[in-house]
């Protein structure tokens, strides 16, 4: 994989129970100024964790993460579980290695949600695709929307699965204890390019002069943190938290908000903020979004959609969810949307994939 993801610590632990599992992924040097930050293995059920130098080129368009075959050869695995980036050169020879050597390979992607249906995708990223899948054991998507992005790029759907990419929150709001009086909004995620922090704190400045007591929680740091608290932390009633991993400290903020919003391109928060029972408020655009995960929010159902890079239509959708009264039903509803994505869990989801086709 590239550079660890701390949210994934659940996963690899659930996967230690049944396998004896070797991690590798980048140095972090790899990826200076990506708001990331470095973690420690030590007393998880890990095998090891292995790191290696990423190396890229052409402007960052192309990487190769280094020794993967050399570790494959000294490791022997029964199963490589792969973040499939197409863009690593290494994954693909990897992947070839592995086709040879007759290793199980299991990549790991997205899929081409964020892809249009233009004749030239579909012959360059149909391609892609169908490569993978045909050299791969199986082709792990991250949701049913990349799924029938598949579909549309006219591939055999049969050789991908779909394991509704979440996260394990260890500390749940559901429902019934959440406080729906409180009126409050919580951003997570990196403050990166993409974020769009500023159209949020932006509208709360304006919903304020008009008498809405809104305040706003925000919770990661990144390359932009410095740019935003200097920006916006002198109002009092925009709080910054910086870098904040503890799910029980996160649970505790959220009770001082109703709603869970990503302004920007959005990925794995809308399931954090369903897991507090916080309606999500998201961009309708799926292609621009960070990840495919924001196609599990449902307009009106359990949370809101605004029309993609219209500040009009984001604060007036705000002011619609604070004042038609319906934010416990999107609340209910998007913390029944958690528990759907969660049961079974993300790793028991790889896991049946990896015995089922071991049989």
């Amino acid at each position: 994989m590239p550079v660890f993801a701390r949210y994934r610590v659940p996963v690899f632990e659930e996967l230690g129970e049944h396998y004896e599992v070797y991690v590798v992924s980048s140095e972090l040097d790899s990826f200076l100024g990506a708001g990331l930050e470095e973690f420690c293995f030590e007393g998880l059920k890990i095998k090891q964790h292995i790191l290696v130098p990423t190396y890229k080129f052409l402007h960052s368009k192309l990487f190769y993460q280094s020794d993967l075959i050399k570790i494959t050869k000294e490791v022997r695995p029964n199963k490589i579980l792969v973040c499939a980036h197409s863009h690593y050169i290494s994954y693909w020879f990897l992947l070839i290695y592995c086709f040879f050597r007759s290793i199980p390979v299991y990549s790991h992607i997205r899929g081409p949600y964020n892809r249009s249906k233009s004749f030239s995708n579909r012959i360059i990223y149909g391609t892609i695709y169908f490569l993978i899948s045909k050299i791969s054991t199986r082709t792990l998507l991250y949701t049913p929307n990349s799924l029938k992005r598949i579909e549309e790029f006219g591939l055999n759907k049969k050789r991908f699965t779909v394991i509704y990419n979440s996260i394990v929150n260890h500390y749940p709001i559901p429902p019934e204890e959440k406080d729906y009086s409180k009126i409050g909004i919580l951003f997570i995620g990196r403050l990166r390019e993409g974020c769009n922090l500023e159209l949020l704190c932006e509208s709360i400045i304006e919903l304020r002069n008009e008498n809405y007591p809104i305040s706003l929680h925000i919770i990661g740091s990144g390359e932009l943190c410095k740019f935003y608290t200097n920006k916006y932390n002198g109002g009092g009633y925009m709080k910054f938290y910086g870098d904040l991993y503890e799910q029980k400290e996160i649970s505790e903020i959220s009770k001082e908000c109703i709603i869970g919003c990503y302004p920007g391109n959005a990925g794995l928060s809308v399931v954090h903020y369903m897991s507090l029972s916080l309606p999500c408020l998201v961009h309708d655009n799926i292609m621009n979004h960070q990840g495919p995960e924001p196609s599990y929010v449902r307009d009106r159902n359990n949370g809101r959609l605004f029309h993609y890079g219209d500040k009009e239509s984001f604060k007036r959708t705000i002011k619609e969810m604070l004042d038609t009264g319906d934010l416990h039903l999107y609340g209910k509803e998007a913390y029944n949307t958690y528990l759907q994505l969660s049961n079974p869990s993300y790793a028991q989801r790889i896991i049946n994939v990896l015995e089922t086709l071991s049989e």
